[in-house]
């Protein structure tokens, strides 16, 4: 929901955990990075059942199927 308004959605949403600017300044890497988002929608009850669909590995396959 955008500015009091909802929007259909053409594609299915994917959740992704983006690094703090903690983790930023501490030189996190991205696979560090990759590995604790995964473990966060795996343990998550919320997200448990979608972990396989969530984060940016599958964000990234699903706009390469979309872009080329």
């Amino acid at each position: 929901m955008l500015e009091g308004r909802a929007y259909k959605l053409n594609f299915p949403s994917i959740g992704v955990v983006n690094r703090s600017q903690t983790d930023i300044n501490k030189n996190v890497d991205m696979i560090a990075a990759r590995r604790r988002e995964n473990e966060y929608f795996a343990s998550t009850p919320e997200y448990r059942h979608l972990a396989s669909r969530m984060g940016f590995v599958h964000l990234g396959k699903v706009l390469s199927k979309i872009c080329f």
